[in-house]
């Protein structure tokens, strides 16, 4: 499972669409949105009778749901993983 905390942040490591964190190696596989998606994850949230209060590390893998918010494309985060070595080969070509 990946954490936000586990997310690197170096600008030497940004992908392909300039994104170096929680965006990283990710986009919607029907339009290239590559700035927001949408996904399913695992917390932890303080919950009381009257409502919900913080919520504590959230978690997801490859295999969370995961959905565009540009043009609703929805499948796993697997889904939405750009395939670096497919892109190398288009690079060194």
């Amino acid at each position: 499972m990946t954490s936000e905390k586990e997310i690197a942040n170096s600008d030497d490591d940004r992908d392909r669409n300039g994104n170096s964190n929680c965006m990283r190696g990710l986009e919607c596989p029907e339009c290239g949105e590559s700035e927001m998606v949408r996904v399913q994850v695992n917390t932890l949230m303080e919950l009381f009778d009257n409502g919900h209060g913080d919520y504590f590390d959230c978690e997801w893998d490859e295999g969370s749901y995961m959905e565009c918010s540009s043009c609703d494309y929805n499948g796993t985060a697997k889904d939405f993983r750009i395939d670096e070595e497919k892109e190398m080969t288009k690079v060194m070509r």
